[in-house]
C-alpha cells in the first residue's frame, strides 16, 4: 500500500524517504524493491514515536500542509537551465541565495518546464525538471494526486533557496555565466516546491517512479525535524531534572549553536547553560579538543546542577559499561511533573553524533524564513512523553510511562566531570590512532580510526562507487548470508571481545 509511505509526518514516510535517498545509486532496481517491501508492513506508530533523519544539503523548513496534501521538492535539470537571459540569471541567483521566488510549471512533450516572471514583468523560461522529478509527478498522477493550484497559466510553484548566504548576487551570476553547466557553483540550483492533494489511491505500479515520488516528498531534517516534533509541547524549565547527551564524536560548537539546539527542542534557558550536559568518556582515556572547549563553560552552573560536562557513571543495568569506549548517540531531556508526581520528556537515540554536520545549523534569511545546512546522512528515533494536561473529573487521565522502559547507558543523577589530568588530542585521526594503540582496546582503535574515515566521506563514497563493480552486484545477487564471512562481517554482539558486560567495573 503506497499510501502508508506517503502520509505526511508519518514514521513510514520518513523511513521510506531516507531509504530512497540512501539507495539512489543501487543497481537492478533495488531501491524500488526495498520500498515495495516496506509498503507491505504496518509501520504505524504511537503519536509519541518519530523518526529523525538528516541528509546533506541546504533545506528550508517544510511547508505546513493539510492532511490530504503532499508538498514535493523537485529538481531542475542542470543541462536545461537558461543562462543567456539576464532575467533568468537574476531569478536563479536570487532564489539560490535566500529568496522564495514564485514560479510556474508547464507540461511539455519532453518534461515539465519551469517559468517565472522577471522584475520587468516578462515571462522567463528557467529550465526543465529533471527526469527523476518528472517521473515523480507521473507517479503522483497515477495515485490520483492533483495539483493544488493549477490554471491555464500553469501549475503554481515556488523556487526554494539552496544556500544559507545572502547578499549581492552579481558574483554568482558571473560564475554561472562562466561555468553554466558545472555543479560547483557558489550556490546550487534552487529546487521547486509544488503541492499535490488527493486520497492517494491506486495500485503500486512502477517501483522506480514511486521511489522518485517518495524521495521528492518534502521532509524536515536534523534540527528542523526536532523543532517539528517538540516545539508545540509544554516543557517547563522549572521541572527539568536531566538534560544530557552522550556521543561518539564531538565537534566544535559555540554557544549560539547550543541555543539553536535548545530552541529546536522547545527549551528556553533563561538561567544556566544552553544545550545538554555532555558525558565525558570514562576510564581516563584521551579526549578530543571539543570536550576542552565545553569545559570552559563549567564556571556557569547548569540548570540540572551539572556543568557542561558530566561523569560517565556506571549504569545499574550494565555494570562496567563506562569502562568501554563509547559509540552510542543519545540525547535525553527528563522533566518531573510535580502535580502528577511522574516524569515526562523525550529521548533521542540513533546515529546522530553531537556535531554540527549531523544535526545541522540553522540560518536566518532575514525575510522571516530560515534554512538549515547539514552534511551527514543520519537516522534515529525520537520518543516523546508529553506532559499530560487532560483531566477526567477530579482525577488525571492515566498513561504509560516511557522512562520506565528506557535504560540509559550512564548513571543518573549526573555528576560534574573534571578534565584535570586527562590527555587531550587534536582532531586528526592519525594522532588518535597512535594514542589508541597505546592506551585503548582494539575496538577503541577501530572507532577512532576507520570510523573517522567514514565520517569524512571516504567509505561512503566507496560504497556509492560499488554500484558499477562486480563486488556490489555479487553482494546483492548472493545476499549477505551466502558463503563464509570475514571476522569483520560477523555480528559484533556474537564476538566475545565485544561482551562489555563482562568488563570489570
Amino acid at each position: 500500500d503506497a499510501k502508508r509511505l506517503l502520509e505526511a509526518g508519518g514514521f513510514a514516510r520518513t523511513l521510506a524517504h531516507f531509504v530512497s535517498h540512501v539507495l539512489s545509486q543501487a543497481p537492478k532496481g533495488r531501491r524500488g524493491d526495498w520500498l515495495e517491501r516496506l509498503s507491505k508492513f504496518d509501520l504505524s506508530c504511537d503519536s509519541g514515536v518519530h523518526l529523525i533523519s538528516t541528509l546533506p544539503g541546504v533545506f528550508p523548513l517544510a511547508r505546513a500542509v493539510k492532511s490530504n496534501e503532499i508538498a514535493l521538492r523537485l529538481a531542475i535539470d542542470e543541462q536545461t537551465v537558461t543562462l543567456q537571459d539576464e532575467g533568468a540569471q537574476c531569478i536563479l541567483a536570487a532564489a539560490a541565495q535566500g529568496c522564495f521566488v514564485q514560479c510556474r510549471l508547464k507540461p511539455s512533450c519532453e518534461s515539465w518546464q519551469v517559468w517565472a516572471t522577471s522584475a520587468s514583468g516578462e515571462d522567463v523560461h528557467l529550465g526543465c525538471l529533471s527526469q527523476s522529478s518528472a517521473k515523480a509527478l507521473a507517479a503522483s498522477e497515477h495515485f490520483n494526486l492533483k495539483f493544488v493550484d493549477a490554471s491555464s497559466f500553469g501549475i503554481a510553484a515556488e523556487l526554494l533557496p539552496t544556500s544559507p548566504f545572502t547578499g549581492d548576487d552579481s558574483h554568482l551570476i558571473s560564475e554561472m555565466q562562466a561555468e553554466p553547466h558545472q555543479a560547483d557553483w557558489y550556490a546550487p540550483l534552487p529546487t521547486v516546491r509544488v503541492v499535490v492533494e488527493g486520497s492517494c489511491s491506486g495500485a503500486w505500479h512502477d517501483s522506480d517512479a514511486v521511489a522518485d515520488l517518495i524521495a521528492s516528498c518534502e521532509e524536515d531534517y536534523g534540527l528542523l525535524a526536532l523543532h517539528r516534533h517538540l516545539h508545540h509541547e509544554v516543557w517547563s524549565l522549572a521541572e527539568e531534572r536531566h538534560y544530557v547527551a552522550i556521543t561518539g564524536s564531538l565537534s566544535w560548537m559555540d554557544t549560539s549553536w547550543f541555543e539553536s539546539f535548545d530552541s529546536s527542542c522547545g527549551r528556553a534557558a533563561t538561567d544556566g547553560l544552553s544545550g545538554p550536559a555532555v558525558i565525558v568518556p570514562g576510564c581516563d582515556r584521551p579526549i578530543r579538543q571539543g570536550y576542552v572547549q565545553l569545559a570552559s563553560h563549567n564556571e556557569t552552573p547548569h540548570v540540572t546542577g551539572v556543568g557542561r560536562l558530566a561523569v560517565h557513571g556506571s549504569p545499574w543495568h550494565s555494570p562496567g559499561r563506562d569502562q568501554l569506549p563509547n559509540h552510542c548517540k543519545l540525547v535525553a531531556r527528563l522533566l518531573w511533573d510535580s502535580v502528577r508526581q511522574e516524569p515526562y520528556g523525550w529521548v533521542y537515540v540513533g546515529s546522530h553524533n553531537l556535531t554540527v554536520s549531523a544535526w545541522g545549523t540553522r540560518y536566518s534569511l532575514g525575510n522571516q524564513h530560515e534554512v538549515m545546512w547539514s552534511d551527514n546522512r543520519e537516522l534515529g528515533i525520537l520518543l516523546v512523553e508529553p506532559k499530560h494536561l487532560e483531566q477526567s473529573g477530579n482525577k488525571f487521565c492515566s498513561r504509560s510511562n516511557l522512562f520506565a522502559a528506557t535504560p540509559f547507558p550512564f548513571a543518573l543523577p549526573l555528576k560534574p566531570a573534571s578534565l584535570e589530568g586527562r590527555r587531550v588530542v587534536d582532531e586528526s585521526p592519525s594522532e588518535i590512532e597512535d594514542v589508541a594503540d597505546q592506551q585503548m582496546t582494539a575496538d577503541a582503535c577501530y572507532w577512532a580510526g576507520d570510523w573517522n574515515d567514514w565520517q569524512e566521506g571516504c567509505s561512503w563514497n566507496a560504497w556509492q562507487d560499488w554500484h558499477s563493480s562486480a563486488e556490489w552486484d555479487s553482494y546483492w545477487q548472493e545476499g549477505p548470508d551466502t558463503g563464509a564471512k570475514l571476522e569483520s562481517e560477523v555480528d559484533w554482539r556474537l564476538r566475545e571481545k565485544n561482551w562489555w558486560w563482562w568488563s570489570p567495573a
